[in-house]
């Protein structure tokens, strides 16, 4: 796929995500948080034993030849690390999935569309309301089946966040009136029907690129596309700004101890990292991490390490993943590797399984799914041999589901 075409294809993904700004119009900055003082690490939990069947879930935007898109689903080997296609896999969209989420107890997996459908309506995600999927787990098979459908008053889904407890859903996107972007609050029934919360949405300044949920469900930071930090109340869900750092991301990921938080920064070749104090507020570290246009980040569920996927040519956006591995003395992240490992057309979103063995990150441009396994003795990813797994036409995003 030349880079003609990848440009037109991720009008909504890439250059929306790169420079969403013509999907809503410029919002007012708020003030700056004040940080307290940082308060002594959480531990990170242990890692989760992969005792139970793990899957991993992509939506795929779609084409031409797959009007509508499609999710994939995956179950993973234990041993290796494959991937093998869950029963009735892939499972056929509509509207074109933009972004994938699930609930920590793995029940769910919710799929915004934001009606961008090659071929149907064009590539441009403003042109219709957009839609949330609820999907429910087969906890033995992966098989999904639709417990809710719901059209959103706003456009360009771009991220899904779900809080700790699995009752209430968040969902990034941008305003109908083209100005400004919002987050939807939703209620997560016990069979997994959604109904919005009092007071959504909450109003930010533009398109939430990512969302990164707090372990205490207490906070959450948002690349609207400037840093955005959100007081949650955990009792009825509904949000309130508190405040907005200046520098634009692209995508957030946050330590398990939730302790500090890993930014993609938009439009520099920078890592950011933010400390979060025990109020939820954030303090810069001054030294950034250099990585080639970087784009997903993700937590290794042990805290000591977190991917980040970077695309090294910007004529065909190849690209690969690159580690940052924990420094013990200052509780900060330093890139272990000077060149990406391994290569594909255009990565994007990553994810880690619960153990932390194994990382997967969409290929838009390949239509797969990439696996590797982490050697954290020597801070290496290696490809999975079987790798790249076929997923479907332009995969955007993925999440990991393990059923408890």
């Amino acid at each position: 796929m030349n880079a003609t075409r990848l440009s037109i294809l991720l009008c909504c993904r890439l250059a929306l995500i790169f420079s969403v700004i013509g999907c809503g119009g410029v919002g007012a900055s708020s003030p700056t948080p004040i940080p307290t003082p940082i308060a002594s690490p959480t531990p990170s939990p242990a890692p989760t034993p992969i005792t139970a069947a793990t899957f991993v879930y992509v939506a795929n935007n779609g084409s031409t030849q797959d009007v509508g898109g499609s999710i994939a689903g995956f179950r993973i080997n234990a041993s290796d690390g494959s991937l093998a296609p869950v029963p009735g896999s892939p499972f056929k969209a509509g509207d074109g999935p933009s972004a994938i989420g699930s609930d920590p107890q793995g029940h769910f997996v919710f799929v915004g569309e934001d009606r961008d459908v090659p071929g149907a309506r064009g590539n441009n995600c403003d042109m219709g309301n957009s839609i949330l999927l609820s999907e429910r787990v087969d906890p033995a098979s992966g098989t999904l089946t639709l417990a809710d459908k719901k059209t959103v008053n706003a456009v360009c889904v771009r991220s899904i966040s779900v809080d700790p407890t699995g009752r209430h859903l968040y969902l990034g996107v941008g305003s109908l009136s083209g100005a400004g972007g919002e987050i939807h609050g939703f209620l997560i029934g016990p069979t997994g029907t959604l109904t919005e919360l009092a007071g959504s949405p909450v109003v930010v300044e533009e398109i939430p690129l990512s969302m990164a949920m707090h372990p205490t469900g207490k906070f959450i930071y948002a690349a609207t596309p400037n840093l955005t930090v959100l007081d949650r109340d955990t009792n009825t869900g509904i949000l309130k700004v508190r405040g907005v750092f200046n520098t634009p991301k692209r995508a957030l990921a946050l330590n398990p101890a939730g302790s500090l938080l890993v930014a993609s920064e938009d439009g520099s070749n920078e890592v950011s990292e933010f400390h979060i104090d025990s109020n939820g507020d954030v303090i810069a570290v001054e030294q950034r991490v250099q990585a080639s246009d970087p784009f997903g980040v993700t937590a290794d569920p042990q805290g000591q390490f977190f991917a980040i996927t970077e695309i090294t040519d910007t004529q065909n956006f190849a690209g690969g993943l690159s580690l940052l591995k924990l420094n013990s003395v200052n509780g900060e992240y330093t890139k272990v590797n000077s060149a990406p490992f391994g290569s594909g057309g255009a990565p994007l979103d990553l994810a880690f399984e619960p153990t932390g063995k194994f990382v997967y990150s969409v290929f838009h441009n390949d239509g797969a799914v990439g696996g590797f396994a982490l050697d954290r003795n020597a801070g290496t990813l290696t490809a999975i041999p079987a790798k790249p797994f076929a997923s479907g036409d332009n995969p955007v995003s993925l999440t990991v589901v393990q059923p408890r």
